[in-house]
């Protein structure tokens, strides 16, 4: 791992306690982040590539293992400490829709936490939001409307302004653009890779959508069952995968060539013949 890196996660395990016994989501990661760098965690619905990012987020306690934020441990931070780390660690759910409280207007849903936190003064908060609603591309005019005034892809916009808001060093994205269309995907994903050239924050992008991954991402860790089954460079990987899994989500991965697309789907029904892989596992 990276001597400069602004995140290093080591030996990460997260157990859950279940009714009955215990599931271990993830376990042994390893993995660092430069400043400036994206990285992305791709795999299969349960896989733990979300726990990784609830982790780091202190929304799931780890195990085992510690994660250290600018060579600082972080791993077990009290309420007050995690609050004071928010400023640099921001995070971008998948879900526009359920992110925004309903009942306030966008002013309040980006100044309020700094405000409370005592981080900005409510002036410099709001001229804050203004700059940020704009840079979005929303405008000015969106601070005085309800979160239900506006579409999924403009929702997810205004969580982008929000988190941008304390002008955090890493962002968390956890399947930020899963649930809208692909227009606005492409929209969104354009917006952050502007913000990373613009501002230098790091990303910790976590989808299963590996195309979506590839245009930000140029290093890629592949997760299965809570382990790390592969990881390099995105070309190393997505180019020639030497894991049957990661070859497998590549298979499955629509691609707009149709020749290319013959051989991916060639790839999966071999890998699903020889026994290497079951269909629909």
């Amino acid at each position: 791992m990276s001597d400069k890196a602004l995140l290093r996660v080591e030996n990460l395990d997260v157990t859950y306690k279940l009714t009955r016994g215990t599931y271990k989501a993830v376990e042994n990661i390893s993995f660092s982040v430069d400043p400036g760098e994206a990285l992305g965690i791709v795999g299969e619905s349960g896989s733990g590539k979300s726990t990784i990012g609830r982790a780091i987020l202190g929304l799931a306690e780890p195990t085992a293992g510690r994660i250290l934020f600018d060579g600082k441990d972080i791993t077990r931070l009290n309420r007050k400490e995690r609050q004071h780390l928010s400023s640099d660690v921001q995070v971008v759910f998948q879900d526009p829709r359920s992110s925004l409280n309903e009942a306030k207007k966008i002013r309040d849903i980006l100044t309020e936490p700094l405000i409370a936190n005592r981080q900005m003064s409510k002036k410099a908060s709001l001229d804050r939001a203004e700059e940020l609603l704009e840079h979005v591309g929303l405008g000015a005019q969106a601070m005085d409307k309800l979160p239900g005034s506006f579409s999924g892809g403009q929702r997810q916009r205004i969580a982008i302004a929000r988190a941008l808001m304390p002008s955090p060093r890493l962002i968390i994205c956890d399947e930020p653009v899963s649930a809208l269309d692909l227009s606005v995907q492409a929209q969104i994903m354009n917006l952050f890779r502007r913000e990373q050239r613009e501002t230098g924050v790091s990303y910790v992008f976590i989808a299963h959508d590996l195309a979506v991954v590839r245009v930000l991402c140029p290093r890629v860790l592949v997760m299965s069952a809570g382990r790390a089954v592969e990881s390099g460079t995105t070309d190393e990987v997505y180019n020639s995968p030497k894991e049957d899994y990661t070859k497998r989500l590549l298979a499955a991965e629509p691609h707009p060539d149709p020749a290319i697309q013959r051989e991916r789907r060639k790839a999966w029904n071999t890998l699903t013949q020889s026994g290497a892989i079951m269909a629909g596992a």
